[in-house]
């Protein structure tokens, strides 16, 4: 009886061995699906994540251009007349520049731009021409006041009003870095 009793003893320990290592088995084989199915998930994030990224680079890099499109002529002038005034110009020429500064603000497509472009570009820009605009209504008025004595007694008020602009116009390359579609972090 002992015999049967260690030979059913044995064959039960093999059996229930077979039957844990099946098991062991089983678990293991989940385990990997489950590990495989984590993995798709995480690359699928991180492919869709991409993705947006380039459709956020691709509509920073479109709201740039039309920013550009929008405010470089009127930029351009503005850098122009500064240029212009640094080797200096008569009144005629200033007042010239001054007006054609002022044609190439009237042709901005406001409407079109991002906030980030009218606020990074298009109002420092607006507010250096009204800085030139400005002396030049000084340098106008000595011209038409029979006791301004000429520019030397007006130039300090002029060069305030030039040296104001200078500094809003350095302003405006570092807007059009920081332009993005609204609802978009710019770069």
């Amino acid at each position: 009886m002992s015999r049967k009793i260690i030979a059913g003893v044995l064959l039960l320990a093999l059996v229930g061995g077979g039957v844990a290592y099946g098991l062991h088995r089983h678990q293991v084989s989940e385990d990997r699906k489950a590990e495989k199915a984590e993995k798709a998930a995480v690359a699928k994030r991180l492919a869709a994540a991409k993705r947006k990224r380039e459709r956020e680079k691709a509509a920073i890099a479109a709201a740039q251009a039309s920013c550009h499109t929008a405010y470089d002529p009127l930029v351009q002038s503005l850098t122009d007349l500064q240029s212009e005034i640094s080797v200096g110009l008569n009144y005629d020429e200033y007042g010239d520049s001054v007006r054609a500064a002022r044609v190439k603000y009237g042709r901005v497509d406001f409407a079109g731009q991002t906030l980030a472009c009218t606020s990074g570009v298009g109002v420092p820009a607006e507010k250096a021409l009204n800085r030139y605009a400005e002396a030049y209504n000084i340098w106008n008025r000595c011209q038409e006041d029979v006791n301004c004595s000429g520019v030397d007694e007006i130039e300090s008020k002029m060069q305030d009003k030039w040296t104001k602009a200078d500094v809003l116009l350095a302003t405006v390359d570092a807007g059009f870095d920081k332009v993005a579609p609204d609802g978009v972090s710019s770069p």
